[in-house]
């Protein structure tokens, strides 16, 4: 009897540990706080008239898009800081037309990104993310990049991350129509 528990136990606790490692595999990609259906990597092609002017294609790991979504998470966190300061400032100067946001504030959350990554002339890995706030308009928005977009504000934006040296340059909101 006591020998059929213990079988009994062991048998439970390994199909738990099964289990779990399973959930663990299966969530580790989405480890990286965004969905697999969000993001897409695009392969960077000499004719494309941007992000880069020139450079190398290259692939992303996983790692390296955690790396992109942190540096990312970084220049939203500045960037709205700034707007809270610039909001603060024109509503001191305007006490009668307050506002309640710029219009510039960013968000991540359940947006749309495409990464194109490159090695450039210092042998530098960069990354330029284009972020959406709706599904990318084109139906090969995983393969191709989006063609400009004229105005929507902080639902379009986008800027280029040195995973390299671990930092953002040309953070760019569009504007409004």
């Amino acid at each position: 009897m006591v020998k059929f528990s213990t079988l009994a136990l062991l048998i439970l606790l390994i199909s738990c540990q099964n289990k779990t490692g399973n959930n663990y595999q299966s969530n580790s990609k989405k480890g990286l706080a965004i969905e697999d259906s969000l993001y897409s990597v695009v392969k960077y092609k000499q004719e494309m008239l941007y992000p880069f002017e020139n450079g190398e294609p290259t692939d992303l790991s996983l790692a390296e898009i955690k790396n992109v979504e942190e540096i990312l998470e970084r220049a939203v966190k500045e960037n709205n800081e700034l707007q809270k300061e610039a909001l603060k400032n024109r509503n001191a100067e305007n006490p009668e037309n307050k506002w309640t946001e710029t219009g510039f504030e960013l968000e991540t959350e359940n947006y749309y990104r495409q990464y194109v990554p490159i090695i450039n002339g210092k042998g530098e890995k960069e990354v330029w993310v284009n972020l959406s706030c709706r599904e990318f308009h084109t139906k090969n928005w995983r393969s191709e990049l989006l063609p400009p977009v004229a105005d929507g504000g902080n639902c379009y934006f986008n800027l280029k991350i040195n995973l390299t040296q671990k930092s953002y340059r040309d953070l760019r909101i569009n504007s409004h129509a």
